[in-house]
């Protein structure tokens, strides 16, 4: 969820290269969210490359529910917003993508609290 600011966005072809990677490897990928973000989500998920696959379940889990999957994920990959945030609460590996908008204001925290990655040109 959380993609009503273009600031939090990441791109869609990022996404693709993403769910790619981690399809090869053998992990399902799943798309969160509230029922306002299933068109994004599937904007992504019909733009992901040949072999590619996820499934679109914004809108579908209950708060209670959302909890146990960011906990029990293997890992969640989210954009600046609640659910990186809810997912680092209920201590969830994050791998939080914060884009233009500062770590030390806005990084998802659960302890221990480990250095933010830097990637991307930063």
């Amino acid at each position: 969820g959380g993609f009503k600011s273009w600031v939090r966005q990441w791109p869609n072809e990022f996404w693709g290269e993403l769910v790619q990677r981690l399809n090869r490897d053998g992990v399902t990928v799943l798309f969160s969210g509230a029922k306002s973000d299933w068109e994004l989500n599937q904007e992504i998920i019909d733009a992901l490359p040949p072999g590619a696959s996820a499934r679109n379940a914004a809108g579908e889990y209950t708060l209670p529910q959302s909890v146990r999957l960011l906990r029990e994920a293997a890992a969640v990959v989210s954009v600046n917003t609640g659910t990186m945030h809810l997912a680092a609460a209920a201590g969830g590996a994050v791998i939080g993508l914060n884009g233009p908008t500062s770590t030390a204001r806005s990084a998802a925290t659960n302890p221990p609290r480990r250095e933010p990655w830097r990637c991307c040109g930063s």
